[in-house]
């Protein structure tokens, strides 16, 4: 189910937002080791993680010596993502929307 919520969410990106393909590659990469995450933890859906799963990843991440910089994105990459599970699932909560960037 979690791939299937991340081909939903790439359509999106390329059909209603027109990201650049750069851009779109980033996102996707991003989510994808999100995904791996998400599975380590049992979860069949990206709506079963908390706001504490998602600072526990951008966390991990950063012990893994991952820049600043790429953990913003990241971050973006995963509002991104709740957000489209908010407009097109309806009652799905953002755990993104009060974390803030490093």
């Amino acid at each position: 189910m979690l791939e299937s919520q991340l081909d939903l969410l790439q359509q999106h990106l390329i059909v209603e937002k027109g990201l650049a393909r750069n851009t779109l590659a980033a996102y996707m990469s991003d989510l994808q080791h999100f995904c791996a995450f998400a599975q380590a933890r049992g979860a069949s859906t990206f709506q079963e993680l908390t706001r504490e799963d998602i600072i526990g990843y951008l966390a991990e991440r950063r012990q893994q010596g991952i820049a600043a910089r790429t953990i913003a994105r990241e971050l973006v990459s995963l509002k991104t993502l709740y957000r489209f599970l908010h407009l097109y699932e309806a009652g799905t909560a953002d755990p993104t929307a009060q974390i803030q960037a490093p």
